[in-house]
């Protein structure tokens, strides 16, 4: 599934100079992979397939579901496919509502399962994507649980994973402890994320108002 998203995220943005049909046949083809295989009905990824497309049982993804919902909806705007515009417009939500359910109280997004097992970490790509994810969802439906969810999300990067000095730590245990031995930059560490995910914010929200952009 990782794989696929970042082949679609990369031939999406060579889609936006470089008209090419065979690009183009590619970017439809990977967003039937996605709706045929990799999520499920109940919005849920299939982490895994097997040769003959099934899914092979592992890890449950929650985090990762988080950012589904932009990269796939981007990709049909791009094409400019108003079926699959439509499509990924559930399927957005569809998403969201599964990633939603690794939230915790604290408005900090687990990690993953693995193997029915809760990772109990709050990694900082997650935080960034559900911020961004959850506000797409509100955006397309307009339901203030999806605002409310994004805003604690980013209060939950803002209070646990943000640094003095601006980059996030790499997640937090359940106690709100840094995890050790991680630092805040690395091998699968770099501000790929939330970085993005800030700026993809200010995107959205530039044509608010003040009180709704204040609010982050």
């Amino acid at each position: 599934m990782n794989t696929h998203l970042h082949i679609l995220e990369a031939y999406t943005n060579l889609y936006r100079i470089w008209n090419d049909p065979a690009v183009l046949g590619r970017i439809r083809d990977l967003l039937v992979v996605f709706d045929r295989y990799i999520i499920g009905p109940s919005g849920h990824l299939e982490l895994f397939l097997t040769t003959a497309g099934s899914g092979a049982p592992d890890l449950s993804p929650t985090a990762t579901t988080s950012r589904q919902p932009r990269l796939l909806r981007e990709a049909a705007w791009v094409i400019g496919d108003d079926e699959w515009i439509t499509k990924t417009g559930h399927l957005a939500t569809r998403l969201a509502t599964a990633a939603a359910e690794g939230l915790d109280t604290d408005g900090g997004l687990w990690y993953e399962t693995e193997e029915g097992r809760l990772i109990r970490q709050k990694h900082w790509w997650p935080q960034a994507e559900a911020m961004v994810g959850f506000l797409q969802a509100w955006q397309l439906s307009g339901d203030p649980v999806w605002w409310q969810r994004s805003v604690a999300a980013w209060k939950f990067v803002k209070h646990y994973l943000r640094a003095a000095r601006g980059e996030w730590f790499w997640g937090v245990d359940a106690d709100h402890g840094p995890i050790p031995g991680q630092d805040k930059a690395g091998f699968w560490k770099c501000p790929y994320h939330n970085g993005r995910a800030c700026m993809e914010i200010m995107r959205r929200l530039s044509a608010g108002s003040g009180t709704v952009v204040s609010t982050f």
